[in-house]
This record gives C-alpha cells, sequence and structure tokens, in this order.
C-alpha cells in the first residue's frame, strides 16, 4: 500500500517558508501490520473546526531554525556561594545542558544541539568552520567567558568563512546571581542567530539586547554588566521583541580579510607574539628580553596614537630591525612589530612620522593590542611575510 504525502512548506535561510506551488507528492511505502516496519514522515495531525465538522490536517509544523551551541565556559556557567555574589565566584562549571534548560523558551525558536568544548582557538574555528559546511545547521552559537571573549570572537571573525551567523555571548553575573545577566544573553544570542538579516555579517557579539561586530567590540570596565562597547564604528541592530532589528543591510568593514587555517596543526598552537605596554620609565632594555626570548612577533601598546620613546626607536632598530647589529644586511626586519594604543579607543595613523616608532614597524588602525597579536599570530601561523602583514592590517578594501 502506498500514502501520498504533501509537503507545503519548504526550509530557506532559517525559517519555514509557504511555497506557492508544493514539490511533486513524496511516496512512502507502508508495511502490513506484520512486517517489518519502515520510517515515514512524522506528519503534525492536527484537529481543526470547519463549518461545525472536525477537519484532520497532514499539513507539517513549519520547521525550526537549527542551532549549535558551543560552551566554552565562562562567568555564564559560573556558580557563587550567595545570590550577591559577584566576585570570586566559580566559574565555568554549569555544563552546557543546564545552561539550556535553563531558558525553556529555547525550545521554542529553535532546534538545539549543544558541545561542550575545552579546546583551542584553532580548534575551535576549525569546529565551527566545519559544522557551518552542514546543510542542516543554520547558525552557531557560543557561550564564552567576558574577559577575553572580544579576542575569541575577533578570532573567529578572522578565520571562520561562512554567510551562517555565528554569534558568541556570555555573562557578567554567574548563573547564581541575583539578576543574573546570562540566560537572556544566550536566548537573545540565539534569536539573533536564527534571524535571517544576521547572515552575511561575520562574528556577531550579542550582549544586553546589543548586536555588535566582532572586530571593534571591547570590554570597556572591568565589573559593569553594559561593558562590551563597539566604540565609533557603532552597534549594527539591536534586539527587540526576540527579534534583532538592524541599522543597515549586511556589510564587512573595509579592511577585512579571511585566513584559511584549516591546514593549520592545532597541536602546535599559534606563533608565540609578546605584548609590551608602554609608560613613562619604561626599561627600552625589554627589547632584548623579548628577542632573548624567542617570540615570533611584537605588539607594542604605545602612549597616545602607539607613540613610543627615542630611545625605545634606537633599541627597536637595533635589536629587531632591519641592518640591526646582528644582521647588518638584512633588510628585513628579524620578526614583525605593530604599534598599537594603551588607551581604550583610538587608531594608529597608517602614515609615517609616528613619535618614538620606526618607518618599518606596522600600524594597528583601529585594532587594539589584544586583537593587534590575534591578527599577527594568525598571520604568522600561515606564514605571511613583512608586507603582507602589513596589508592585513591596513584600512584597503578586499582585492576580491
Amino acid at each position: 500500500m502506498k500514502i501520498e504525502v504533501q509537503e507545503p512548506w519548504e526550509y530557506e535561510k532559517g525559517n519555514a517558508v509557504q511555497i506557492t506551488q508544493a514539490p511533486p507528492p513524496l511516496e512512502t511505502e507502508v508495511m502490513d501490520s506484520d512486517a517489518d516496519v519502515l520510517s515515514v514522515p512524522t506528519l503534525s495531525v492536527i484537529d481543526t473546526v470547519e463549518d461545525g465538522a472536525g477537519v484532520q490536517s497532514t499539513d507539517p509544523a513549519p520547521s525550526k531554525p537549527k542551532v549549535l551551541i558551543i560552551a566554552t565556559g565562562g562567568t555564564i556557567a559560573g556558580k557563587g556561594l550567595s545570590p550577591t555574589q559577584s566576585a570570586g565566584y566559580e566559574p565555568g562549571v554549569i555544563c552546557v545542558e543546564d545552561l539550556v534548560k535553563a531558558v525553556p523558551n529555547l525550545k521554542d525558536i529553535a532546534d538545539i544541539s549543544t558541545h561542550q568544548a575545552c579546546m583551542t582557538l584553532i580548534e575551535l574555528a576549525q569546529l565551527a568552520q566545519s559544522q557551518l559546511r552542514r546543510d542542516d545547521l543554520d547558525a552557531i552559537v557560543i557561550t564564552h567567558g567576558t574577559d577575553t571573549l572580544e579576542e575569541t570572537s575577533f578570532f573567529l571573525d578572522l578565520t571562520v568563512c561562512s554567510p551562517k551567523p555565528v554569534v558568541v555571548t556570555g555573562a557578567m553575573l554567574p548563573s547564581t546571581s541575583l539578576s543574573a545577566d546570562g540566560p537572556k544573553n544566550l536566548y537573545e544570542a540565539v534569536c539573533v542567530g536564527t534571524n535571517p538579516a544576521s547572515r552575511d555579517r561575520g562574528v556577531l557579539v550579542v550582549f544586553n539586547g546589543s548586536v555588535m561586530p566582532a572586530r571593534f567590540t571591547v570590554k570597556s570596565d572591568a565589573n559593569m554588566i553594559q561593558t562590551f562597547d563597539p566604540g565609533h564604528q557603532g552597534c549594527l541592530g539591536q534586539v527587540v521583541d526576540d527579534t534583532p532589528l538592524y541599522y543597515w543591510p549586511p556589510a564587512r568593514p573595509l579592511g577585512h580579510r579571511h585566513i584559511d587555517i584549516s591546514s593549520l596543526d592545532p597541536k602546535r598552537g599559534l606563533p608565540k607574539v609578546g605584548i609590551l605596554y608602554g609608560h613613562l620609565g619604561v626599561d627600552e632594555a625589554i627589547f632584548r628580553t623579548y628577542v632573548q626570548g624567542g617570540v615570533k612577533g611584537l605588539v607594542l601598546a604605545g602612549m597616545g596614537a602607539g607613540c613610543w620613546s627615542n630611545k625605545g626607536r634606537e633599541q627597536l632598530d637595533q635589536h629587531i630591525g632591519p641592518g640591526r647589529q646582528t644582521s647588518p644586511d638584512d633588510s628585513e626586519p628579524l620578526f614583525p612589530v605593530v604599534t598599537s594604543f594603551r588607551t581604550v579607543r583610538g587608531c594608529v595613523s597608517l602614515k609615517k612620522d609616528i613619535f618614538g616608532v620606526p618607518d618599518w614597524v606596522i600600524r594597528s588602525g583601529f585594532l587594539n593590542p589584544a586583537k593587534s597579536c590575534k591578527l599577527l599570530q594568525v598571520c604568522l601561523a600561515v606564514g605571511m611575510s613583512q608586507e603582507q602583514i602589513k596589508k592585513m592590517f591596513s584600512m584597503e578594501a578586499c582585492d576580491a
């Protein structure tokens, strides 16, 4: 015996949309009751009333978007000894399944799958990239500790390439705290991930109702709930009534370039890059320490808009720059050096003539020291030259 099941819905971009013309009927074999059972489509049977008569409908319920939640620990999975404890709590002790259970409305907006992660940045990016290739997955949401969230989200923005949304969120208060912010942040992150308007925007940071670009978002306060801030570059939108409302169409910032790390071995990790904080009276001899320590790159958290001292300039040229004492004929620096800013916000001019900084030092533009470090590490990991790395930090439009 054969039955015909009409399928008047199709799945497109994370939403079930009704089509004007149904596809050809799906023929499914149904065996006799005493025979082996075959798998048949699950039918949603809904009793309705039409003209006083009971009518049975075989229309399937619209499919919900499918979201993978990857939990990496942090405050959102933390527990304190009391509802008022906001410091000294134990982070990362709640499993991802319990995080999801704490937000029962999630099941109404998406089919959720979970993964508890304890992995390196390379492994996380490679996992996300492989999962996003699945036809049956619409978005990835990553829960993360806030202390380094800006670095991880930016790293993923550089290394994961997909039109599907990747959303990173977390919490400033542990799950046991009064008015814990984690459940709402997680719920809104899933709302953002399941909305088709979130596609083609790169990695997004969702916190306290704001939708922000990973490239420019930083943690601006160590304690305040409203800590994540995209600065002058601005939020992309906000979540209102479960819906992300975007201020403009999808776009990527000038200078964004994807870096393919699929061939990297996670066991080798990222190259060693140091960050040197500039301050009044800094010991310039520390440059020798970095050279002797075997770093592959260095980021300067410069004073003002990336400035250093005249003595520091001499030390950079002497120990690291082209024509240095140890290799006077070398036209390339010992390793790449990037100058950034120690302030919360700023921009290092891409032009020359920065006080105390040699011309061969790469300028970070709008990237702070932490983000500059991650970009430099990725560039070094894939074997880029000094000039290629310099272009990666530029604000030039992509070639493609």
